[in-house]
Parts: C-alpha cells; sequence; structure tokens
C-alpha cells in the first residue's frame, strides 16, 4: 500500500513470515547506519511483532564483491553490523531482546546471481524471520472440522 514492493518483500514459510528489506533502501551505501525511510516499516514490523510470543532472527547478507573497508574488513562483518543494527532499532522499538537474534552471512548465501548488478542488488539485504513455535499451534486433529453439509465432524 506504501508502494514499498522494490524494497520490501514478505514471503509467507511453514515456520514463519520472512520480511525481506533491500539493503540500498535500508542501509548507507557500504555501512551499516540506518536510513530514514525504513524506520516506519521497522516500527510498523515491530508493532506486529509484539503481538506474537516468538522469536525474531535478523539475517544480514551482501553481493560478492568485497568490501574491504577500515571499519569492515570484509562483507561478513558488513553483513552481521547491519542485522545487529535492525536487532538493536526493535530492541529501542520494545521488543524484548532475548527473542531476538542477529547473523551476519555475507555474501555466502545469494539469493541471485551475482555476476549481474540486479542479482548483487538483490543480495545486499536484510531478512527479518519471525519464527512460529509450532509446539504453541493446535493440533489439525484438535481443529472443528466442517463437513460439506455444515454439521460438525463427530456429531
Amino acid at each position: 500500500e506504501e508502494g514499498l514492493d522494490q524494497n520490501v518483500e514478505v514471503e509467507v514459510t511453514e515456520d514463519g513470515v520472512l520480511f525481506r528489506l533491500n539493503a540500498e533502501f535500508a542501509f548507507t551505501s557500504g555501512g551499516a547506519e540506518l536510513r530514514e525511510e525504513p524506520r516506519s516499516v521497522l516500527e510498523e514490523l515491530s508493532a506486529f511483532f509484539k503481538k506474537f510470543p516468538y522469536k525474531i532472527r535478523i539475517e544480514g547478507h551482501t553481493d560478492s564483491v568485497p568490501i574491504r573497508s577500515v571499519r569492515y574488513p570484509s562483507n561478513w562483518e558488513l553483513s552481521a553490523a547491519r542485522a545487529v543494527t535492525v536487532a538493536r532499532y526493535f530492541q529501542g522499538l520494545g521488543l524484548p531482546p532475548e527473542r531476538i537474534a542477529a547473523t551476519g552471512y555475507g555474501e555466502y548465501q545469494p539469493i541471485g546471481d551475482n555476476a549481474s548488478e540486479q542479482g548483487r542488488r538483490k543480495n545486499r539485504r536484510v531478512e527479518i524471520f519471525l519464527q512460529i513455535d509450532k509446539s504453541d499451534l493446535p493440533r489439525a486433529a484438535q481443529l472443528p472440522f466442517i463437513d460439506p453439509f455444515g454439521t460438525e465432524a463427530g456429531s
């Protein structure tokens, strides 16, 4: 609704909900400083996450082009710093730190082809995963089943 589809993707999996943020949207180039634009998105995510007791996994990813800056000697450090930045932002918004984990993967889990600029852009991302604990969900056998005729099963 906010025109963020180029910068934020949402994917529902059998283990939870994955929110993928484009790194160029979220961070300064070559750094882990959070830009102003993604803050409202992270605030909305935080409000959503507060409704559930589940763990939040934040993963930083980069492309394969080496960074080698003084602050970040490798893509691995940059990706970890970006994940921690998001985790700290969530903590500042009131999410309990014991629910949050931050990990950096560098260029080692690409989702795009690093041979093209488009692929590298796709690889530069932060993924925020709300991991649903299946033991908290009702078992399928416990769910009420209504047959096609509108009567409850077992009646």
